[in-house]
């Protein structure tokens, strides 16, 4: 018996109904610069899907229509952003920016992350960041919070990790002495 074995049998004799905890996994944090070129990859994306889908939309309707204070093109602009990164985030734990850089969202409590967390972080999260211009400037908390987590990390209780890479073995290079030259007997 290991000793991990042997400290789990241990918990559950003190306490029968305790549930052991399954091995923490150690990641390295994604920092803010990193983390900003993969936004602005996603930035990119949505840009252009939300383009082509308003111009579907206009060339389909050749006009736009106001709902009480918002255009219909806005609202497909903003349901295309928003359903980028929720749909993204839930099912592959990375939108394109994070996997062209090599990150990944995961839950804080090293679980799945659940449709609400999903929803807080993407929806909620991305909502309070847009809400007025001002509020862009929330995304430094990154920059300065010791685990580089944002407001919308501490909303939907998820952390931007980097990946992990697999790991190669080089063998080490030998110094080799420059070969003399051999004088030719004719020279």
């Amino acid at each position: 018996m290991n000793e991990h074995t042997e400290a789990t049998e241990t918990v559950q004799a003190e306490e029968p109904h305790a549930v052991p905890y399954a091995p923490a996994a150690e990641y390295m944090q994604a920092g803010f610069w990193i983390r900003l070129w993969a936004y602005t990859v996603d930035i990119l994306v949505t840009f252009s899907a939300s383009a082509a889908v308003t111009g579907l939309y206009f060339a389909v309707t050749g006009t736009d229509v106001t709902i009480l204070t918002f255009s219909v093109s806005g609202i497909l602009s903003g349901l295309v952003t928003f359903l980028y990164f929720i749909l993204l985030t839930k099912y592959t734990g990375r939108t394109l920016g994070k996997q062209l850089f090599g990150l990944r969202v995961v839950s804080f409590r090293h679980e799945e992350m659940s449709w609400m967390d999903v929803l807080f972080r993407e929806f909620v999260g991305r909502f309070l960041h847009r809400f007025l211009i001002v509020t862009n400037a929330l995304y430094l908390v990154v920059a300065f919070h010791p685990k580089k987590r944002g407001i919308h990390d501490f909303l939907g209780d998820t952390v931007v990790v980097m990946e992990k890479r697999a790991t190669v073995t080089v063998p080490e290079r030998r110094e080799e002495r420059p070969q003399q030259l051999e004088s030719s007997p004719g020279v």
